[in-house]
């Protein structure tokens, strides 16, 4: 019951230290003043032994302790008080101490209340101090001690970088990250109507697309759009392409791309993006931009659009000749490899959204010899053999995970509900080239050679997960073609 009286009072704990602190330096200078100046005689005759008054005394011997001074002056002297002085002088110098030794050993910054370091923290050089000021800021944060002002104040410079850590940066992760990550678990508790919470609903996206760096021409280019979570529980982000600036897309792929709509989950899942087809793309270097369309509900405000904004994604990839064609290899070997990849089949979140994922680990893909073979698949779950669940997926063996990725997977919800462990439900994993060429690029100057060209279906084997586990990030609505003019 206490502390929930002390909570309010935390944030202020910096700048009390530091008041106390001036307020103690003074009182002992204070002392020291009154110790040895404050008791003067002010024109009254007073023995400078016992301090008696001698006013009414004749020549220069106290009339109480006997003392005889030789001079008139001697009775005119100023009272110290010595060890006094001493003591708060020996204060005031241990204090000074433990300050040096403060500053040296944990820095200046600790001594400073929270809107001190954030004003001055944008003006200190990008290294050094700066880097000791947010992690004392976070430190601060992760204990409760940053009000909720400054948690904004705060919010601000992480959502808008600076010229030395721009948004989305690696440099921006390492200088805000930590920030983040604090101020997420803040808003993570708050009620709807807490302002850093409210604050948090309207954040842009955080885009970085992830691109190969070079692509072949006559395959579609399939890259993912990497989204940084940093909204609250509770708030989804519905994102669409407006527009492709710089790369010469054809019309078809655009219109395509253009009836996407990628919807965040209103809780944290696996994944922290989509992926985007352009299409095949004219040989050469592509320089461009990806214009999206972007905004926040809440559905702690009943579904209520908090922001809404235009955002932009540089690309930049080279276009090169045609893919070399891979040579197809299936053994009884590879079969039971691939079996074991998909061995733990379906995965289905419970929840009045269900949503599905196939389970595989390509990790067991990771034996030195396979470093030359590209996995390019077609995953589906057929219900008597057609397809309810169709996933197109590729990675490169011996461990290589720079060109691992997926389409958006193509799912018939209303059929998948009925997906059971029973002998009418199978899963059916096919190799293919023109996929598997995705996964083929060289990597430290070694490209694929071959690809697994085989074909098998296992029964479907289905696990169910409660929604409170994490499910996907991201999903992808198709909307239907604009009717012709």
């Amino acid at each position: 019951m206490e502390s929930d009286l002390l909570l309010p009072l935390l944030p202020l704990v910096p700048l009390l230290k530091w008041l106390g602190g001036a307020l103690f330096a003074l009182l002992m200078l204070w002392a020291i003043w009154w110790a040895l100046f404050a008791d003067r005689s002010r024109g009254e005759r007073r023995c400078p032994r016992c301090w008696h008054l001698m006013d009414a005394a004749v020549g220069l011997r106290c009339s109480e302790c006997g003392l005889q001074v030789k001079h008139e002056a001697a009775l005119l002297a100023t009272r110290r008080k010595w060890g006094l002085a001493a003591m708060a002088m020996a204060a005031l110098v241990a204090g000074t101490l433990y300050l040096r030794v403060t500053i040296a050993n944990a820095g200046w910054w600790t001594l400073l209340p929270n809107r001190a370091l954030l004003t001055v923290l944008p003006w200190l050089p990008a290294d050094g101090d700066a880097g000791d000021v947010r992690s004392e800021l976070r430190s601060r944060l992760a204990n409760g001690l940053v009000s909720e002002r400054d948690c904004l104040r705060m919010l601000e410079m992480v959502r808008d970088g600076d010229a030395t850590a721009p948004i989305g940066s690696d440099a921006w992760q390492q200088t805000y990250g930590g920030w983040l990550d604090a101020l997420r678990n803040r808003w993570s508790t708050a009620e709807s109507n807490d302002p850093l919470r409210l604050a948090a609903t309207t954040l842009p996206p955080l885009m970085e697309m992830d691109l190969p760096s070079t692509w072949p021409t006559d395959q579609s280019l399939v890259a993912v759009n990497r989204v940084g979570e940093w909204w609250p529980e509770g708030v989804q982000v519905r994102m669409r392409v407006t527009g492709v600036d710089g790369i010469p897309m054809q019309a078809e792929a655009l219109e395509q791309l253009r009836a996407c709509e990628w919807t965040r989950s209103e809780r944290r899942g696996f994944g922290g993006g989509f992926a985007m087809d352009f299409g095949t793309l004219p040989q050469g270097p592509q320089r461009g931009t990806l214009h999206m369309h972007w905004e926040t509900r809440d559905r702690l405000w009943g579904d209520r659009v908090m922001a809404s904004g235009e955002c932009a994604v540089p690309m930049q990839i080279d276009i090169t000749g045609p893919a070399t064609p891979l040579a197809g290899v299936d053994d009884v070997d590879m079969q039971a490899l691939m079996r074991q990849v998909f061995d733990s089949g379906m995965l289905r979140r419970e929840g009045p959204a269900p949503q599905y994922a196939f389970s595989y680990r390509i990790m067991l893909t990771d034996a030195p010899e396979l470093a030359s073979t590209a996995f390019g698949l077609v995953v589906q779950a057929c219900e008597n053999g057609v397809p309810r669940r169709t996933l197109r997926v590729w990675w490169r063996g011996g461990g290589v995970r720079e060109l691992a990725g997926w389409d958006p997977p193509v799912e018939d919800l209303p059929r998948l509900a009925n997906a059971d462990e029973s002998p009418a439900w199978t899963l059916r994993i096919r190799g293919d080239q023109d996929i598997a060429q995705r996964a083929a690029l060289p990597i430290n100057g070694k490209p694929a050679t071959q690809f697994w060209s085989g074909a098998i279906e296992v029964p479907l084997k289905v696990t169910t997960m409660p929604a409170t586990q994490p499910g996907r990030s991201w999903t992808l609505e198709r909307k239907p073609p604009a009717p012709p003019r």
